[in-house]
């Protein structure tokens, strides 16, 4: 009988010590200061970049690289953005650039451009779905552009995108680590 009260008397305690209030996973947060902010680390490979959004791309008119444009001043890149191919040339003229992100439709137009105006930036391609494409078609097309350039920028999330600008920038340093100051 002694050893049933102690037993149970364990029990009790045992469930009581271990138990925590079951909180959804954004009340935490919440509590915690109002929500949480999204901390972009710092880049090991700071430099510049130009984002080039063609007017005839699908949806151009409506982006707004903002927020893109945040994230990436918070990693430590000096970001441009162009609406014409004009003002890419002539940024490309002025500055030196180490990556030039652009529609994968836009991309080998650019590499001649780059060629023309002597750049050495490296070239990241942006693949999307177009509307009412399908999954294939959308797979076709970065597979196509994954066997022409290194690195793709695909809609997902912000670190994958951080990563795949690091790795870009990374292969701009080794291409420009010969008399390009950064």
């Amino acid at each position: 009988m002694r050893i049933q009260k102690v037993l149970g008397l364990t029990m009790v305690l045992i469930l009581l010590l271990g138990a925590s209030p079951a909180l959804a996973c954004g009340d935490k947060l919440l509590v915690l200061g109002q929500g949480a902010r999204l901390q972009i680390a710092p880049s090991y490979f700071p430099g510049n970049i130009i984002f080039f959004m063609n007017p005839n791309t699908p949806g151009a008119s409506e982006w707004k690289d903002t927020e893109f444009q945040k994230i990436m001043r918070e990693a430590g890149h000096n970001w441009k953005s162009v609406r014409s191919r004009e003002q890419l040339e002539a940024e490309l003229k002025s500055q030196r650039y180490h990556v030039i992100i652009a529609d994968f439709a836009d991309a080998p137009g650019l590499e001649a451009l780059k060629k023309t105006l002597s750049s050495e930036a490296v070239i990241l391609p942006w693949v999307y779905a177009e509307p009412g494409a399908s999954k294939a078609e959308f797979k076709k097309t970065k597979a196509a552009a994954m066997l022409r350039y290194s690195y793709v920028l695909e809609r997902a999330t912000v670190k994958k995108v951080m990563s795949n600008v690091e790795k870009s920038m990374a292969r701009a340093y080794r291409h420009l680590n010969a008399g390009m100051q950064l």
